[in-house]
């Protein structure tokens, strides 16, 4: 983050002076600094019936703006912190659990099981499963650490018995995903994942789904 700087801003008037019955006024020109120059009034008494009074007169100047900037008292800069293990991004929310905790504990999923849980998202949401899939979308509409795959409880002997729709995404959803450099579109991947509950987003032909999201802990091409 940058270091903020503050302004301020400092304003000077002039003061008007008053007025006194006198014989003779006398006025005092601004200097050339831009303030004003003020002399008291002052009353000289004489054994004269007349006195003679100083004052100034009336004078309007513009505000005069002077920019200072001060230096900050504290530094303004991200505080830097603990890289998060690989595979931990994002995931605070949802689990506790190291990627290796994570890894060790997926568990397979019936038939049955998966069915319930694309049917409920929300309810599987920080869990680790095994899952089987076949990538359908990997590109640049998707970015680097994020896929759509169809999704099956394990590898199966066609791709169209891929049938489950889901997105998953890796690292730390933007650049830094390299386990997922060897994956391309079409490939057939068994993947330990944690879910992260349901995902909606807009399709190509202007309709609106909602999906499956898992993060992505271990992935393996077949």
């Amino acid at each position: 983050m940058a270091a903020f700087s503050i302004a301020a801003m400092v304003l000077l008037a002039g003061c008007s002076g008053g007025s006194a019955p006198a014989s003779t006024t006398q006025a005092v020109a601004p200097s050339s600094a831009g303030a004003v120059e003020s002399t008291s009034a002052s009353a000289v008494a004489s054994s004269s019936p007349s006195s003679t009074i100083t004052t100034t007169a009336p004078t309007s100047t513009a505000p005069i703006a002077s920019s200072t900037t001060a230096s900050p008292t504290e530094s303004q800069e991200p505080v830097k912190t603990k890289a998060a293990p690989a595979g931990d991004d994002g995931l605070a929310d949802v689990s506790t659990k190291s990627r290796k905790e994570r890894i060790k504990s997926a568990k397979t999923v019936s038939s049955r099981n998966l069915n319930k849980l694309v049917k409920r998202p929300d309810g599987s949401k920080g869990k680790s499963f095994v899952l089987y899939a076949q990538v359908t979308q990997f590109d640049a509409a998707t970015g680097e650490c994020t896929f759509r795959a169809s999704v099956s409880q394990r590898r199966m002997s066609s791709s169209y018995d891929y049938e489950h729709n889901a997105m998953f995404v890796a690292g730390d959803a933007d650049t830094e995903c390299k386990y997922l450099d060897d994956v391309v579109t079409d490939d057939i991947v068994k993947i330990y994942v944690t879910s992260m509950g349901s995902y909606s987003y807009d399709t190509q032909v202007g309709g609106n789904t909602t999906v499956p999201l898992f993060y992505v802990d271990k992935i393996s091409v077949l």
